[in-house]
């Protein structure tokens, strides 16, 4: 009975310690990737905060019109305030610097013609970057003008169509292109703790993205002697309310019985 108590114990500080240490982790990583945003998305708009730096002659060669830098700065601001994520901001923001570059206007005497200029010289990206460039534009364009309605935006960047994704049927993967049960159980070999085996299974068995089992937390698994069911939340979904769903492990059970 003693023994018994001991090694619950033993197991349950084992479980804080490692529940800390991913919290901890991810907390790191998370701070490091925001840090890292802020400050590309300072020395867009804010140039002079650089000076001096090994950013100086960098940032002197990438110049933008100060009147479009403090247009940039309200439309950051406008982001903001609708608690819009950091990282979203710095991708919006990035796409209309660009944009700036090229086409050295004050906003509101950009054209039809230089949009089109800019897109047709900067059309090697792919498709997911075009369609999210060119939302970019039109919804910054319909805040300048501060144009009301859904689908509806000025003249100026109207004309703008934005690519049909794919369906699955239209990007169908070849089996040789996936990842089978021995290549992933390789990786899992070569794996340095358990928790590494662990969250690869994990990736393998859920289909779920990295940052979603991430923020994976231990009241969300219901796990057992014979199965183990998972809570994965929406990372990609923006509303108040809070989806997810619930997959069953199968693969990944045997490490996390391990893990936990």
């Amino acid at each position: 009975m003693q023994e018994t108590i001991f090694y619950k114990c033993i197991r349950c500080r084992t479980l804080i310690v490692r529940f800390i240490y991913k919290l901890v982790y991810t907390i790191f990583m998370i701070n490091v990737r925001d840090h890292s945003l802020a400050m590309q998305l300072d020395r867009m708009l804010y140039p002079e905060n650089w000076k001096g730096t090994k950013f100086d002659v960098r940032l002197k060669r990438k110049q933008i019109l100060p009147e479009q830098r403090k247009v940039l700065i309200n439309y950051n601001k406008f982001y903001e305030a609708n608690a819009r994520k950091l990282i979203t901001r710095q991708n919006i923001i990035a796409k209309l610097y660009l944009l700036s570059l090229f086409i050295k206007k004050p906003y509101k005497q950009i054209t039809k013609k230089d949009i089109e200029k800019y897109l047709i010289e900067n059309n090697h990206v792919g498709i997911h970057e075009d369609r999210n460039r060119k939302n970019a534009i039109k919804l910054f364009f319909k805040w300048l003008y501060n144009v009301e309605g859904n689908n509806r935006y000025p003249p100026v960047v109207d004309w703008i169509r934005l690519p049909k994704m794919p369906s699955i049927n239209d990007t169908a993967i070849e089996k040789k292109e996936c990842l089978d049960y021995d290549e992933v159980k390789k990786m899992i070999s070569v794996a340095d703790s358990i928790m590494n085996k662990c969250l690869v299974a994990m990736l393998y068995d859920c289909g779920a993205r990295a940052n979603e089992i991430l923020n994976i937390k231990i009241k969300d698994i219901e796990l057992n002697d014979k199965d183990a069911v998972v809570k994965i939340f929406n990372s990609k979904r923006k509303s108040e309310h809070v989806s997810y769903r619930r997959v069953l492990l199968v693969d990944s059970l045997y490490y996390l019985q391990l893990w936990l």
